[in-house]
């Protein structure tokens, strides 16, 4: 049973010191969840930080990320709108 090793490593593989696509999708929902809940910008950046953690060793057990390398990650500032053609 190769495959769920490939695809766990996929989720989880990062270079040491960044974040791997499952704390990339965690990040993610934190922040739609912060959102959703109406609570504005203010202390957001700081609170993703702290829940997630960078790769170390290939493994997602590394350093919580600086809010300001949260801040500089992908986030788009409104949801995408899609074509119904």
């Amino acid at each position: 049973m190769t495959a769920p090793a490939t695809l766990q490593e996929a989720w989880l593989g990062a270079p040491d010191g960044r974040l791997c696509p499952r704390e990339q999708a965690r990040a993610w929902a934190l922040r739609e969840v912060w959102q959703e809940e109406g609570k504005g910008s203010y202390g957001l950046l700081p609170f993703v930080a702290s829940k997630v953690k960078t790769n170390k060793d290939g493994k997602p057990i590394g350093k919580a990320p600086t809010k300001q390398a949260i801040g500089e990650s992908r986030q788009p500032t409104s949801p995408r709108k899609t074509s119904t053609c």
